[in-house]
């Protein structure tokens, strides 16, 4: 791989071919995070037993039920974790899940299933719970590509603007996913396009 050049043990320089804004935000993502050497010498002793580089560490798990962590004192970052430990768990469905938001045996869900949405019941079931913010995010209808069928953009074009984005937007989302405006859409014909 070119454009990397190792300064020390603990620092690597990259040289970018071309100008790229969003390089460092890129950098926290997931595939970068540093790994131990255990991932690399033993991936099944990791797997069982993964190490982390942040405010919590790994207690325990239930391959398909759940993941438990706790605070990791010696955490050097900011802010603390005012919590001393978390379980992640795993659900079949977004619904089963807000079941268990609903009955108070799940503190959170990010994201609100369509039945929840469906005449702003969670707004009844959540009460003074729910939070609705706005966020950069995008729903979109994509083709696949692969399939001859798609290949020509008119149709692909035809297919999008035969979508009523608002009626999906009312009827599915009960009005909480605007469509965007500016330059920031997408052209449909270029692979679909956005839903919102």
């Amino acid at each position: 791989m070119s454009g990397l050049r190792v300064v020390d043990d603990l620092t690597f320089e990259v040289t970018l071919s071309s100008p790229f804004a969003v390089f460092p935000t890129m950098l926290g993502y997931r595939a970068f995070a540093p790994l131990p050497d255990l991932f690399f010498t033993d991936k099944a002793a990791f797997e069982a037993n993964p190490i982390g580089n942040g405010p919590f560490r790994f207690v325990s798990r239930q391959p398909g039920v759940n993941v438990v962590v706790e605070r990791y004192e010696p955490w050097p970052g900011a802010p603390k974790p005012s919590v001393a430990g978390v379980e992640f768990r795993f659900y079949e469905s977004a619904e089963a899940a807000y079941a268990d938001v609903v009955a108070n045996n799940l503190d959170f869900i990010e994201v609100i299933p369509p039945s929840g949405l469906a005449g702003n019941l969670y707004q009844t079931d959540l009460a003074d719970r729910s939070v609705s913010r706005t966020y950069l995010g995008v729903q979109r209808l994509g083709f696949p590509l692969y399939d001859p069928r798609y290949q020509n953009p008119d149709l692909r074009k035809a297919i999008s603007m035969a979508i009523d984005r608002e009626a999906v937007n009312q009827q599915i989302f009960g009005g909480t996913r605007p469509r965007p405006t500016g330059s920031s859409r997408r052209r449909a014909g270029a692979g679909g396009g956005p839903v919102r």
